[in-house]
């Protein structure tokens, strides 16, 4: 056989130099490609929901990370990949400071990922349990039912098993917010049909939770149901979210966890609200009314700006529609009161659709006040609330709630025309429900419109009177 040459000895490459070689043979991606090699990602990345998951705090050990991670295995449109770095968190030894800045170092590590939602937490190396939170790339509309906050936690065993696994896939996909239209889609497809799963594991937890892990896992599962019921309008699941939010609330206190208390009081406040009004049941909208005092004592304009006046807007809509099944003006004091409160901090220049939304409220309530009280200026105001809010809600982009607001305008208008016996109101009342008739009838809203008829015959009857 022949001899290979001993390594001090190997015989010495005359050609190229071995630089000039690596130069000429190991040749650099052209531009094109890299440029299409990017796209596909890009492409990728819009049909899938990417989660990153840090390293848990706390000394938890590797193999908790693994387990997290491998409860994403196998479904179809996320991408779970490990994030680099933990976020460290002490809760036991948590100030304002250290906890601002552990939300600071997840939202910059999620920016560096550029994934849809980062998954962070502890779990003590001596625990039983982890802590994980969520944080969306994207945040999530203050309005929406199932709310997450950074602050929502969900606690697991350690050693957790398929059926929370699949939980924890469900929270993680309820928590994320995507800015994109498709992800967005994506989402609400996956969670499509969660909910089967996320009520059997709450009939079934494992043992040896503490109560108040008990009551995060319920939060969190609440927080799937509602979102559910939302995406399939299905009365049944917001009944089960309501029913999963007031199991946690009877062992959660506002005492050991104020805020995770509040929330859970304010999600459920949506969910009754929705309830109360397809049936108009006035004991659901008391309830919905102490759910958002109890959301009040905890919460405030100082820390909690947001979720505060979001639970001032839901005082002031359960309040009115008490009002209206009890004719108790003191009620309808405090919906307006409620309303004004949310406006402090919903502006038309933060949040428009929020500012447009409780401006059409309050004009509501403010017709009825005006009408009880038999005051104008009460009904004046409901006019130019109307007015306001018509300018951020357009035809265009919202035809249904512009109709409403062109509906309760109409209302108002026909009210101060029967005080002040202006034909002039009268003829503006008939011209805005003519407006919100037209698009009643195009979108095929036939019990809406003909509410607009009737009302529209009213003005008529006036106006030939005077």
């Amino acid at each position: 056989m022949p001899r290979l040459p001993a390594p001090g000895n190997m015989p010495e490459n005359r050609g190229i130099p071995a630089r000039t070689m690596t130069e000429q043979h190991i040749e650099k991606p052209k531009a094109g490609f890299v440029k299409r090699l990017l796209a596909f990602k890009d492409a990728a990345d819009a049909k899938r929901i990417n989660i990153r998951i840090a390293p848990l705090a706390r000394a938890a050990g590797p193999h908790i990370d693994r387990h997290v991670l491998a409860a994403f295995d196998g479904h179809k449109n996320i991408k779970a990949r490990p994030a680099s770095e933990p976020v460290e968190f002490n809760p036991a030894e948590a100030t304002t400071d250290s906890w601002a800045d552990a939300v600071k170092r997840a939202e910059t590590q999620l920016k560096k990922t550029g994934a849809d939602i980062l998954i962070w937490g502890e779990a003590e190396a001596a625990g039983t349990t982890m802590t994980l939170r969520f944080l969306s790339a994207q945040p999530m509309a203050i309005d929406r039912f199932g709310y997450f906050d950074v602050r929502s936690e969900l606690h697991l065993p350690v050693d957790f098993d398929t059926p929370l696994a699949e939980l924890l896939v469900s929270v993680s996909l309820a928590a994320a917010s995507p800015a994109v239209n498709s992800k967005a889609q994506i989402v609400k497809t996956l969670l499509m049909g969660t909910a089967d799963t996320v009520l059997k594991q709450l009939d079934d937890m494992p043992e040896g939770l503490t109560s108040w892990e008990r009551a995060s896992i319920q939060c969190c599962a609440a927080n799937v149901l509602a979102i559910n019921a939302v995406h399939q309008n299905h009365v049944s699941l917001f009944f089960k979210a309501a029913e999963t939010y007031q199991a946690a609330l009877t062992t959660l206190t506002s005492a050991d966890h104020p805020f995770q208390w509040a929330l859970a009081n304010l999600n459920l406040a949506a969910c009754l609200l929705t309830m109360a009004e397809r049936d108009n049941d006035q004991d659901i909208f008391n309830e919905s009314v102490q759910a958002c005092e109890n959301a009040l004592s905890i919460m405030n304009q100082q820390n909690d700006a947001w979720l505060w006046a979001m639970a001032q807007s839901r005082l002031g809509l359960s309040l009115y529609k008490v009002d209206l099944n009890t004719g108790d003006t003191d009620f309808l004091k405090r919906s307006l009161g409620a309303f004004q409160a949310a406006l402090k901090v919903f502006t038309r220049n933060s949040h428009p659709r929020l500012w447009a939304d409780i401006m059409n409220n309050f004009a509501q309530a403010a017709l009825v006040f005006g009408e009880q009280m038999h005051n104008d200026e009460v009904v004046k105001k409901a006019i130019h609330a109307c007015n306001e809010s018509l300018e951020v809600r357009t035809k265009d982009d919202n035809p249904l709630q512009w109709a409403a607001t062109q509906n309760n305008l109409g209302s108002a208008l026909f009210m101060l025309g029967k005080m002040n016996k202006e034909v002039g109101s009268l003829e503006g009342a008939l011209e805005a429900f003519s407006q919100a008739l037209e698009v009643y009838t195009a979108h095929g809203a036939e019990r809406l419109a003909a509410i607009t008829v009737k009302n529209q015959e009213h003005v008529k009857r006036l106006i030939d009177k005077r």
